[in-house]
């Protein structure tokens, strides 16, 4: 293990979750993918559980009373260049509206005629987040070889990357990644969800400290810098 620095170059804008991005669970993401690829279902399990596969990464671990964390540190925006709202909506599925009135499913009040512009049978309406950036860090103490593996699976960053946004852009030798040796690291992957106060400026909220983020959530210590 060594500390390291990851950065990616960004082709557009991305948009970013509203926690920010820890670079385990980038990894774990894409440990899963290659996973999904090469395993059976079977040997994933009826409901798909990947705690078995995310449970060993290539990253250093802090442990304490409290709990435990990765040693790998939140993406960090470079050269921010400010932000937008987007709205996004999607068309009205009418057949399937249509055979739901039919099948009272669904009330048409005021007749059956469905509206196709607005109202709730909208499939989507809601505005979002966009970053213009062109860099995004991260930090950690980890496996260099383990990790530039992994890394291959990573062509987006952040949120709704079907539509193009947070898209990466190649280095000189075509990779969409950079790995450095970066002695910064041993302290500025502390820039994350920690079960301890590991910075003066951490304050306290809830959270998980290790992927996936978006369950187990409880009491931690959060970075101010996003």
């Amino acid at each position: 293990m060594e500390p390291l620095r990851i950065e990616f170059k960004l082709v557009g804008p991305w948009s970013p979750p509203a926690y920010g991005v820890h670079f385990d669970g980038l990894i774990a993401h894409a440990v899963v993918r290659d996973a999904l690829r090469t395993a059976s279902v079977s040997a994933l399990g009826e409901e798909r559980q990947y705690d078995h596969l995310i449970c060993d990464l290539p990253f250093e671990k802090y442990e304490s009373k409290a709990g435990w964390c990765w040693k790998a540190s939140k993406l960090q925006v470079i050269g921010f260049h400010g932000q937008q709202r987007r709205y996004l909506t999607a068309k009205t599925p009418v057949n399937d509206m249509a055979r739901a009135i039919g099948d009272g499913i669904v009330e048409a009040k005021g007749g059956s005629i469905i509206d196709t512009v607005r109202g709730i049978g909208k499939n989507a309406a809601l505005y979002y987040t966009l970053e213009h950036a062109e860099e995004l860090h991260a930090w950690c103490i980890g496996d260099k070889e383990a990790l530039e593996s992994l890394l291959l699976e990573i062509d987006g960053i952040g949120v709704k990357t079907r539509l193009g946004h947070g898209a990466l852009a190649p280095f000189e030798d075509g990779r969409l990644f950079r790995v450095v040796a970066d002695e910064s690291a041993t302290t500025r992957w502390k820039n994350r969800n920690a079960p301890d106060k590991l910075e003066d400026t951490m304050y306290p909220g809830i959270g998980s400290t290790h992927s996936p983020y978006w369950t187990n959530k409880s009491y931690c210590w959060m970075p101010c810098q996003a």
